[in-house]
């Protein structure tokens, strides 16, 4: 009878490839997901700056000579300072955690 031969795995495929080609493989994988990370990134950053109330970011934009909306620039000048401000507020928490006493409760 013939014996089938067991199939190969992704990485074995891989190993057998000539050079060029895996650095070919590297460069478009590592593409792929550079691309994934930064829409996945953005994504979060557009979420931080939609929750972010309308009247912070307005609060820390620069104040504009028209009467229109605040523009790019501003809205985002105004979401950093605004994410700046609440990883301070965050952060001062942490550090009150570390430095504050230290209470264990002991259940039995």
């Amino acid at each position: 009878m013939l014996e089938e031969e067991p199939r190969k795995g992704f990485i074995e495929e891989l190993q057998e490839l000539e050079a060029p080609v895996k650095k070919k493989v590297l460069a478009v994988s590592a593409s792929i997901i550079m691309a994934v990370v930064v829409y996945v990134w953005l994504g979060y950053f557009n979420t931080i700056i939609a929750s972010a109330p309308a009247a912070a970011i307005a609060a820390n934009a620069t104040p504009t000579s028209t009467a229109r909306a605040p523009g790019f620039f501003a809205r985002i000048e105004g979401g950093g300072a605004y994410m700046a401000r609440t990883f301070g507020i965050w952060a001062s928490g942490m550090a009150s955690a570390v430095k504050g006493p230290r209470q264990y409760i002991i259940k039995p």
